[in-house]
């Protein structure tokens, strides 16, 4: 809110045309910030609040690649990082399998120990005005496919259907 009166504020004050198109482009940022948190908190917040104990299939894979797993219960099939957390929902585990699941983890604890945080290349991407965040699902398909194996890897993206997976498909077979 403080932000919305200082923009208006600064609109009206100003005379230079300059200065308005720079407290415009401002706004814009600090709101999609604003908004990019507030969404991340709710996700994060649902995750934690549906957490579901599967200690005897998670153990494995949290001693193996050294960062908590936990699983959020919705059938949705989804996997992300939060904080120093894997996500993994029911609906993934129940679709996988334990192969295929270990891939998944993989990737994601390549990007909770490799990748920026999400806000931050999103805030790059919006003050860059390039509107690209920054994507390293390459490099977290590569190491996923060497530590799970590419047969893995390719399964289980076929199987949560993310959009573009054909052709990380054919990618992780051609750099490997």
């Amino acid at each position: 809110m403080a932000v919305t009166v200082s923009i208006v504020f600064g609109l009206i004050s100003m005379t230079c045309p300059m200065y308005q198109w720079i407290w415009i482009y401002s706004g814009s940022v600090s709101s999609g910030i604003l908004a990019l948190t507030l969404v991340r908190y709710w996700v994060a917040k649902e995750a934690r609040k549906n957490t579901v104990p599967l200690t005897s299939y998670v153990l494995p894979l949290e001693k193996e690649f050294g960062v908590p797993v936990r699983v959020i219960d919705t059938q949705k099939m989804r996997a992300f990082v939060h904080g120093e957390a894997a996500y993994l929902s029911v609906g993934l585990l129940e679709h996988l399998n334990w192969d295929e699941v270990r891939a998944v983890v993989a990737h994601e604890v390549y990007h909770l120990k490799h990748s920026p945080d999400k806000l931050i290349s999103s805030l790059l991407a919006l003050t860059s005005l390039t509107f690209k965040p920054y994507d390293d699902e390459h490099l977290a398909d590569k190491y996923a496919a060497k530590v799970a194996g590419e047969d893995n890897l390719a399964r289980a993206l076929e199987k949560l259907e993310i959009a573009g997976n054909v052709q990380r498909i054919k990618d992780i077979f051609k750099s490997n």
